[in-house]
């Protein structure tokens, strides 16, 4: 038997080998950016959302923020010009999220109701991980209030993981990539209709 020869397939063997775990790590690596990337998007989807709603507060004619505790607002606004409706923003995190195989998906609903507040005209609900709303009763250095008309400013903390896991964490769970976001938010109008009260 030629040793020159096994030897080359011994190397060439140990080429090949770590040019498929080389390979591997790559689209590993390109996996969590992509699942990173699409996070970030939803999340910016929902952080949109919230920020367009919750600087709307205020604003139209009979605008009032009609109940508020940490998970759950409900407030009189114009959202689009065409009148005052009713805006529900309520995290349910004792409700999980069916439709992900996250087992940290709770509820994050968002109800819109007519003019009237009789009925539902829309509802959408989003995974998330956590949601967490601090009303503040003045804009600058003002103490955390639950007092609707005491509410000047908010602060709002979202946190987002993806729907499906990217791979096993150090502890062999499920790992879920996860996104944050805060925002302080101080709506004009409400600054306006507090004045005049």
């Amino acid at each position: 038997m030629n040793t020159g020869i096994v030897v080359s397939f011994v190397v060439g063997g140990l080429f090949m080998i770590a040019l498929l775990t080389l390979n591997n790590r790559v689209m590993l690596d390109s996996t969590k950016s992509n699942v990173d990337l699409a996070n970030k998007q939803r999340l910016d989807g929902i952080r949109t959302l919230v920020d367009y709603d919750f600087s709307s507060i205020g604003s139209g004619k009979g605008a009032e923020i009609t109940s508020f505790s940490s998970k759950k607002i409900e407030f009189k606004a114009d959202l689009e010009g065409n009148g005052t409706k009713t805006v529900i923003w309520e995290f349910k995190d004792n409700d999980s999220v069916d439709r992900t195989k996250n087992p940290n998906d709770y509820k994050l609903i968002r109800t819109i109701k007519n003019k009237s507040g009789s009925s539902i005209e829309s509802q959408l609900e989003l995974a998330v991980v956590d949601f967490k709303m601090t009303a503040y009763d003045e804009i600058t250095d003002g103490s955390p209030t639950t007092q609707v008309n005491d509410i000047e400013s908010f602060l709002i903390e979202i946190v987002y993981q993806s729907a499906e896991p990217t791979g096993k964490g150090t502890d062999g769970n499920d790992y879920y990539p996860s996104s944050r976001w805060r925002k302080y938010i101080v709506p004009n109008n409400l600054q306006l209709n507090t004045k005049i009260k």
